[in-house]
């Protein structure tokens, strides 16, 4: 019975019976009483409904169901791997965009893939890595060498010892039995990189981690360099709430910085890309004091020289979902390797 009818037959007093909800009060249906504060899971069940455009209002009992979820899970997003790190981001959120920035040479890769194995082996989630300037061979070799504690130089000439062919077969099974996948495109367009992600949701869900390094060799139509940099975060920003998964990006710094007194990285380092720091939901800035000793940076892009107790420093610039500061890692360079400074040489094994 409509409205019109209500108002047409109004019943005597006597017997009049509770008036039906109007329109309005139809749009949400009404919250079953439970009888005091005990509350079941059940009241934050919301109302089964067709599927819908992603712009549509969400009923907020969806969310609060959600965030329920995860308060009784023991932790919520995924570990990076590094104890200091992940306590001063609260994790990586799925659904949000991290910019892992510095200049050449810092270890932004390197970075970038210690998260991927940790996420792949130990998480064991789905890892998609896009890596324009590397092939998938040197990717694979990158990772193995760099979680054995193995010299990628000793492995190619065969020169391995007993123990470290050991840690390196123990590698490639931790990586055989995870799903981390390497796209093999020399050439990246932001759209291509959508597409394969959905295909591997559709195969693989959920996507745990998406890498891509970096942002200044993918590809769009714009003819401003600024503005194409700027419309790609954008677009892996819509992805990572798309999939509800993280997304780690990398990028360099303006070269500017080596001009001051104080080289550590700053969010005025990346305004020259047309403002990503503000799109991105955290910006994390790689930064290893000894390469700027001869006051330049190397021109290889991964220093080679063993040091006695080389450090580096992961400056949180900025972070939604926590708070910001600076945690000191130790790095390897003869592996290509963070570590968290209390950790065992050879890593867990």
């Amino acid at each position: 019975m409509n409205s019109l009818e209500i108002k047409a037959k109004k019943p005597s007093r006597r017997n009049r019976k509770i008036p039906a909800p109007t329109p309005a009060e139809d749009k949400v249906p009404p919250v079953e009483e439970t009888g005091g504060a005990e509350e079941s899971e059940s009241d934050f069940e919301a109302p089964k409904s067709k599927e819908r455009p992603s712009n549509h209002p969400v009923d907020i009992r969806a969310t609060m169901k959600t965030q329920l979820a995860g308060v009784k899970a023991e932790t919520t997003g995924l570990e990076t791997g590094f104890v200091d790190l992940d306590e001063i981001l609260l994790n990586l959120q799925p659904g949000c965009l991290y910019l892992i920035a510095g200049a050449t040479g810092m270890g932004k890769s390197s970075f970038c893939l210690d998260v991927a194995y940790h996420v792949g082996t130990k998480a064991q989630l789905p890892v998609a890595i896009f890596s324009p300037e590397t092939s998938e061979t040197a990717v694979v070799e990158w990772i193995t060498c760099s979680q054995s504690s193995i010299n990628h130089r000793d492995l190619r000439r065969g020169l391995l010892q007993d123990s470290e062919w050991h840690r390196y077969t123990n590698t490639i099974a931790k990586l055989m039995s995870a799903r981390i996948f390497i796209s093999p495109a020399q050439t990246i367009f932001v759209s291509e990189i959508r597409d394969e992600c959905l295909k591997l949701q559709d195969e693989h869900n959920p996507i745990g981690l998406i890498v891509v390094d970096s942002l200044q060799l993918l590809k769009d139509v714009t003819e401003c360099r600024a503005q194409e940099m700027l419309s790609a975060v954008c677009a892996l920003k819509h992805l990572a709430r798309e999939l509800n998964t993280v997304v780690l990006l990398t990028s360099q710094i303006s070269p500017w910085h080596l001009k001051r007194d104080d080289k550590t990285p700053q969010l005025i380092d990346l305004l020259q890309w047309g403002g990503i720091e503000a799109v991105a939901d955290a910006v994390l800035f790689i930064y290893r004091p000894e390469l700027y000793a001869s006051r330049s940076l190397p021109k290889v892009k991964e220093p080679v020289e063993v040091h006695s107790d080389p450090s580096a420093s992961i400056f949180v610039a900025k972070n939604r979902n926590g708070s910001v500061g600076t945690i000191s890692l130790g790095f390897q360079p003869e592996y290509r390797r963070f570590t968290d400074l209390v950790r065992d040489k050879y890593g867990d094994d």
